[in-house]
């Protein structure tokens, strides 16, 4: 569950009426950052930075993505923020996740979950819960 609403909290601040700020290429780094602002109500609340670059492991070029989002939010007169990142390891052509690593903090909680994809396994642990859970990937089943 946690890492259905971490995908479905990044979706809506990455599409909730980003501002495209900055953007940055470097040709002989292959790296690109991306900085949005996180509107809810017409109000900036906060900003999320992507980063994308290339890498070679075990022989194999992938595709590095990093995200960074900070949001700050009051209920009830209360405040709290939310900080989260996410570390990804995607096939360039695919997009499919080889491997992620995700951390939640919000006020004194903290979560984090890892994926990690071989074959057709994927291998979940999270903070949530003490054993790691092993998924078979059948065709019916999307990654990344």
């Amino acid at each position: 569950m946690l890492i259905v609403t971490f995908f479905l909290m990044v979706g809506y601040a990455s599409t909730s009426n980003p501002a495209d700020l900055t953007k940055q290429t470097s040709d002989s780094l292959s790296v690109e950052k991306d900085y949005f602002a996180i509107e809810i109500n017409g109000v900036v609340c906060g900003y999320m930075e992507s980063e994308e670059s290339t890498m070679i492991q075990n022989e194999r070029t992938m595709l590095k993505s990093e995200l960074s989002m900070f949001i700050m939010l009051s209920l009830l007169g209360s405040e709290f923020n939310t900080e989260m990142k996410l570390t990804s390891l995607l096939d360039p052509v695919t997009k499919r996740y080889h491997y992620t690593k995700g951390d939640i903090k919000q006020g004194a909680m903290n979560r984090n979950f890892e994926v990690k994809v071989e074959n057709n396994t994927a291998v979940v642990t999270s903070s949530l819960s003490p054993q790691p859970k092993t998924i078979e990937l059948t065709p019916e089943v999307l990654v990344g």
